[in-house]
């Protein structure tokens, strides 16, 4: 008999799978403790997803618009 294992995913792990799946290249962050799991995900997969440091939340959100 064999048993299912389940896999264990962090959300930031999913969080990084769902936005590698809608072909992301670039993140712009305002890095924080609030969200440390996610940026480990990231880090993980750097290769494919490229992360832009931002100073603040309105410069993130201008370089992510444009």
């Amino acid at each position: 008999m064999t048993k299912n294992k389940s896999v264990i995913k962090s959300g930031g792990s999913l969080l990084v799978d769902c936005l590698s799946a809608n072909q992301a290249k670039h993140i712009f962050i305002v890095p924080g403790e609030s969200f440390l799991g996610a940026l480990d995900a990231f880090l993980d997969r750097k290769d494919e997803i490229k992360i832009v440091n931002a100073r603040h939340e309105a410069g993130a959100s201008n370089m992510a618009e444009a």
